[in-house]
């Protein structure tokens, strides 16, 4: 694990953890014809996305934020 810092969020990261990833947003036109799937990747854990956000794609791992892959809607545009 090694901990660090981006502006003024604070956060874990650990590698190569077997990770689940769960899709929300199925008919989503950005998870549109996937399926949920695992993989070996980094895992992060800081601040869960506000509730206005879109979640897309959750993870199940005890290292990682829950929401992995979200939208929003920021002025005028729609955010990944």
């Amino acid at each position: 694990m090694d901990v660090a810092r981006v502006g003024n969020r604070s956060f874990k990261y650990y590698w190569e953890q077997t990770v689940r990833y769960d899709l929300t947003a199925v008919d989503h036109p950005i998870t549109r014809g996937l399926r949920n799937f695992a993989m070996i990747d980094e895992t992060y854990t800081m601040a869960e996305p506000n509730q206005d956000n879109e979640i897309l794609i959750m993870a199940d791992h005890p290292n990682s934020m829950k929401a992995i892959a979200w939208t929003r809607q920021y002025k005028n545009s729609l955010v990944f």
